[in-house]
Order: structure tokens, then C-alpha cells, then sequence
């Protein structure tokens, strides 16, 4: 827990100093701690999308385990799922700042995790899905192991 938790504050930094490198490489370290977390469950990748159900938290956690997935499975950094939106009116494809942005994969058997990572992480500012994700395993994982 305390790995994510310290890559979300170097991340956040980062991304206060507007060095784009240290934003992605922060991006992976924190991706790299989620997924330890998410491997704590369990849970295997074709079961993903049942477990997080319709609560909200868990389809944000596998949005994300998808974005790192590509990682993972493919050889890229999940940091290749973020960008700098310059437009001027909110968030989105339209937004400024750090965002999530679409993955530039599609893997046909994970379509339901994809989905959620749309619905759940994209055009979402950098920082707050991992938040997100940080407090729910701080909750969760914490009462299993009790």
C-alpha cells in the first residue's frame, strides 16, 4: 500500500513540475504498484469485469488494470495511455492538463475491461483514478488481512 501511495505523491509532483519524463516514468512506477495490489486479489484477468460488478471503485480499479495490462502482456507502458490535453474548454479530448487517454491497443477478449476504462479512467486528470484505486485497496486490503 505504501508503494502506491509514494508513487501517486512522486507522480503528483511530476506533475507540478511539468517534466514531461518524469510524469511517464512516475506513471509506470505507480501503475507498477497498483498492479502488485490487484495481484494480492487474485483475480484472474477473464474474471476481471464480474468481479468489479457495478460498484464503481472496483470498475475504476479494472480500468486501470487494463491500461497497465498492456504493460504487462504486450510490452508497453502504461504510460503510453496518457497525454498533455492543450484545448481550452474542461476535460476530455478537449481539457488541459495530465489526462488518461485512450489505449492505444484493443485486445478483443478484455472488450468489458476496455469499457470500463473508458467509462471509469478516460479523460479523467492523471492523478485522480489512482487515487481512487489507492483508497480502495487501503480499505479492502487492509480488512482481509485482519
Amino acid at each position: 500500500m505504501a508503494a502506491m501511495r509514494m508513487a501517486i505523491e512522486e507522480l503528483s509532483e511530476a506533475i507540478a513540475s511539468g517534466d514531461e519524463v518524469t510524469i511517464l516514468a512516475k506513471t509506470n512506477l505507480a501503475g507498477s504498484a497498483l498492479y502488485s495490489l490487484w495481484s494480492l486479489l487474485g483475480v484472474s484477468g477473464l474474471r476481471q469485469v464480474e468481479w468489479a460488478a457495478d460498484d464503481a471503485e472496483r470498475q475504476n480499479i479494472v480500468g486501470l488494470v487494463y491500461a497497465r495490462g498492456e504493460a504487462e502482456h504486450r510490452g508497453r507502458h502504461v504510460a503510453m495511455a496518457v497525454g498533455y490535453g492543450e484545448a481550452p474548454y474542461g476535460r476530455g479530448p478537449y481539457g488541459g492538463g495530465w489526462l488518461w487517454r485512450e489505449c492505444a491497443t484493443e485486445r478483443p477478449q478484455y472488450e468489458q475491461s476496455q469499457s470500463l476504462y473508458e467509462s471509469q479512467v478516460l479523460w479523467e486528470p492523471l492523478v485522480n483514478p489512482m487515487v481512487r484505486a489507492e483508497q480502495w485497496f487501503a480499505t479492502h486490503l487492509l480488512l482481509r488481512t485482519e
